[in-house]
C-alpha cells in the first residue's frame, strides 16, 4: 500500500512537471492542455499569495525558516534510504574493496552536492548587480523596462524569476526501500543522460531552458509568416508580429505586450521585412560560442 502511495505521487510530480515545462508550448496553444497549465500556475500563485501573507504576519520569518525544510527534509530522506542499504541490503551482497569505495564515493557526493546547492548563490538581481550586468535586451525575446509580474521591478535580459515547489516522502519500510532505489536507478540512468545531453544542446544553442520557450515562440511566429523586422524601430522595438484588429484591419503588434505599434494603412516611411528563417534572419545576441557558454552556465 505504501509502495503504491510513492509510486502515484511520483507519477503524479512527474505529469505535472511535464505539464509546467511543456503545457504551455506553441503547438498547445488554445487547448486544454494550455488551459489546465495556466489553472495549475494560479494555484501555485493562491498559494504563494498566502505564504506571503503568513510571512508578513510573522514579520519576514516564516518563509526564511520554511525555505530551509527542503534541504535538511531532503537530506532526511536520502539519509535514512542509507542508513536502510547499510542495514538491510548490504549484508545480502558481496562488496568488494573497490565497489565499496564508489558506493562510499557516491553517497558522500549526494551530500556534497546537496551542500552546494543550498550554499551557491544564484546571482541576486538588484541595483548593485545590475551595475556590471554583461546582458542587455535585444528587443526579440527580452525587452527594455520589461516588469516582473511577481515583484513588479524591471527585470532585466536573461533573468527570471524564481519559485520552489517541492514534496518531500519518507519512508522506513526496508523492503520498499531496496525496491524504490532499483526502481529509481532503472527509470532515472537515461533520464540522466537524456538530461545531461539535453543542456549540452541548449548550451551549444547559448540558451537557457526558459529562453529557449520565448525562441519556441518566435519559431511558431515565422512558421505562421507573422514575424516581420521594422525599420526604423517603433518605441525601440525592432521586430513586430503581425496581426488584425477588432475591425479586420492589418496591424503590427509589440512582440512585449501585444499592444498595435502601426497600422499597416499608415506605414508609409517604414521598411517592415518578413523573417523566414530564424537561422538565417535572426541572431541570437547571447550565444558565445560553447566553451564561453560551458564557462559562463556552469564555472561562473
Amino acid at each position: 500500500m505504501f509502495f503504491r502511495l510513492i509510486l502515484g505521487i511520483s507519477i503524479t510530480s512527474f505529469l505535472l512537471t511535464i505539464l509546467l515545462v511543456l503545457g504551455d508550448s506553441p503547438s498547445f496553444r488554445n487547448t486544454p492542455i494550455q488551459h489546465a497549465r495556466h489553472q495549475l500556475i494560479q494555484l501555485f500563485g493562491k498559494l504563494n499569495n498566502f505564504y506571503n501573507y503568513v510571512d508578513q504576519k510573522t514579520n519576514g520569518k516564516f518563509v526564511q525558516y520554511l525555505g530551509w525544510l527542503v534541504p535538511i527534509g531532503y537530506l532526511i530522506v536520502i539519509t535514512v534510504c542509507f542508513q536502510q542499504f547499510w542495514v538491510k541490503t548490504k549484508p545480502m551482497i558481496e562488496v568488494g574493496s573497490i565497489e565499496l569505495s564508489y558506493i562510499l564515493l557516491s553517497m558522500a557526493l549526494v551530500y556534497v552536492a546537496t551542500v552546494l546547492c543550498v550554499l551557491s548563490d544564484p546571482g541576486l538581481v538588484d541595483s548593485k548587480s545590475l551595475k556590471g550586468y554583461p546582458y542587455q535586451p535585444n528587443q526579440l525575446i527580452f525587452f527594455r523596462d520589461n516588469k516582473c509580474n511577481t515583484c513588479q521591478i524591471v527585470k532585466p535580459a536573461r533573468s527570471k524569476h524564481c519559485s520552489l515547489w517541492t514534496v518531500i516522502t519518507r519512508t522506513t519500510d526496508a523492503n520498499k526501500v531496496t525496491g524504490i532505489f532499483l526502481i529509481i536507478c532503472i527509470i532515472f540512468t537515461p533520464i540522466v543522460v537524456l538530461f545531461t545531453g539535453l543542456h549540452l544542446r541548449y548550451i551549444y544553442l547559448g540558451v537557457t531552458t526558459n529562453e529557449l520557450d520565448k525562441w519556441g515562440e518566435i519559431e511558431h511566429l515565422v512558421e505562421l509568416e507573422l514575424l516581420y523586422k521594422v525599420s526604423p524601430s517603433i518605441d525601440n522595438e525592432v521586430y513586430v508580429e503581425k496581426a488584425r484588429d477588432s475591425s479586420g484591419a492589418t496591424v503590427y503588434i509589440s512582440l512585449k505586450d501585444e499592444t498595435i505599434l502601426l497600422h499597416e494603412a499608415k506605414s508609409l516611411g517604414y521598411d517592415i521585412t518578413p523573417v523566414v528563417s530564424v537561422v538565417d534572419d535572426l541572431v541570437n545576441d547571447y550565444d558565445r560560442g560553447f566553451w564561453n557558454n560551458f564557462k559562463d552556465r556552469v564555472l561562473v
